[in-house]
């Protein structure tokens, strides 16, 4: 064989065919994401079971929370002390001393003394707040309170508590807040009023402050210049329970002073919607002005109390703060009973009367107020200078001399009852 023919020899032998890629690593990548998807789906799992255990164990915390607070609440209801101070935290003894004083005075929830008087309505669950490491919580309750707005008639508005509780050995606590709870603390001032407040209520307490200025240029206007340079007030918003504490009764929202302490609001209750901020602007607003009228009138309790009061509530009337005192069925009862005067005339030297005997009170003032030129805190003022002065000598003066005796003074004002009365009895 020559070598072409040993040429072509070799080119007739068929080359090797290529040797396939190995399947193993395609198969390795196969089982890392088949891993990698258990683990995921894993993961996943334990995931959602720490959610539902963590869910669970917040739902059952708030139950807890919610029992503690049901529990003060029913302790202050019934003044329970002993009850109530169980479920106190030990963490601030001022703190704790002006709650207890709270549940002791029936002061924990009702706002009497502010003419707003709680009432027991369908439960409402709480909203619950717990804190990250769920050691703490916020509770905010709604509370319903009857106001009086006039003709016998009332409205039922809610007021929004907020409370806060600590884990204790077995129980939640009712505690004072962190410092932190009320932020910075600031002020504002206005005309006839400054307040000091702290951030949490500034979006309350500053259409308050305007309220209550709007009120106090209202009062100069009709006192006139008797107002000049005396009616200024300072007003402090206090977060220290005790502020709600000083409130025990009507007659403690009249005292005078330039510097004026009141609960601030999220103590108080922090309105839930218009009708309630309108209720809360009438109440502290009128303490601001019974304040700058006492001051203007010289008043100190509890001087002639009884028709200083009368006096005082037609002035809060005139300024759209309270319902009319009186109305058309006072006068009817005052023109069946004249001998109401004769007792009205008693309580002259007395600070105690009873709910009817008020209302008799208030209509002759009402009555006196129709008819003089003065205003009412002058006549405020005529009915604390002379301590001596009779019940007559007092009424000549408010009117100007405008009748010769009491006995003219009392036919003219029977026959004003007879036109403005109307059938009805006192409620």
């Amino acid at each position: 064989m020559d070598w072409a023919e040993a040429e072509d020899a070799a080119a007739a032998v068929p080359e090797p065919a290529e040797t396939p890629a190995p399947a193993r690593p395609r198969r390795r990548w196969l089982y890392v994401a088949a891993i990698g998807v258990l683990v995921v789906a894993l993961l996943a799992v334990l995931y959602w079971q720490l959610n539902r255990r963590s869910a669970l164990a917040q739902a059952r915390l708030t139950t807890e929370v919610a029992a503690s607070h049901a529990t003060i609440l029913d302790a202050a209801q019934r003044g329970d002390g002993e009850l109530f101070v169980s479920f106190l935290s030990g963490r601030d003894a001022a703190w704790s001393r002006a709650q207890e004083r709270l549940v002791r005075g029936g002061g924990f929830i009702d706002r009497a003394a502010f003419d707003l008087h709680w009432t027991p309505a369908a439960p409402v669950s709480p909203t619950v707040t717990l804190s990250p490491d769920l050691r703490a919580a916020e509770l905010t309750a709604p509370q319903a309170y009857v106001v009086a707005i006039g003709n016998g008639l009332t409205e039922t508005i809610t007021l929004q508590q907020t409370a806060i509780y600590r884990q204790g050995p077995d129980r939640w606590l009712y505690s004072p807040p962190e410092e932190g709870f009320w932020g910075q603390a600031q002020a504002m001032g206005n005309r006839y009023v400054r307040v000091h407040y702290p951030a949490r209520d500034a979006d309350i307490v500053e259409p308050l402050a305007r309220d209550m200025d709007a009120a106090l240029a209202e009062l100069c206007r009709l006192v006139g210049e008797l107002c000049a340079g005396n009616i200024f007030i300072d007003l402090t918003f206090s977060t220290d329970p005790a502020a709600l504490s000083e409130y025990r009764t009507p007659q403690d929202t009249w005292a005078g002073g330039s510097k004026l302490v009141l609960p601030t609001p999220t103590l108080f209750g922090r309105p839930a919607d218009d009708a309630a901020y309108r209720a809360l602007s009438r109440a502290y607003t009128s303490r601001v002005v019974s304040a700058a009228a006492a001051n203007l009138a010289g008043w100190a309790c509890c001087d002639r109390v009884v028709f200083y009061g009368a006096l005082r509530d037609t002035l809060l009337s005139q300024l759209g703060l309270r319902p009319a005192p009186v109305g058309a069925a006072d006068y009817g009862l005052l023109t069946r009973q004249p001998d109401g005067l004769a007792v009205v005339e008693s309580l002259w030297r007395h600070n105690q009367a009873t709910a009817e005997e008020r209302r008799a009170v208030a209509t002759v003032v009402d009555f006196l107020v129709d008819h003089s030129d003065i205003s009412i805190v002058e006549m405020q003022r005529f009915l604390l200078e002379r301590p001596d002065e009779s019940y007559w000598g007092w009424v000549a003066r408010v009117t100007g001399g405008a009748y010769g005796s009491q006995a003219d003074f009392e036919r003219d004002l029977l026959r004003y009852a007879g036109e403005h009365g109307a059938e009805g009895t006192l409620h």
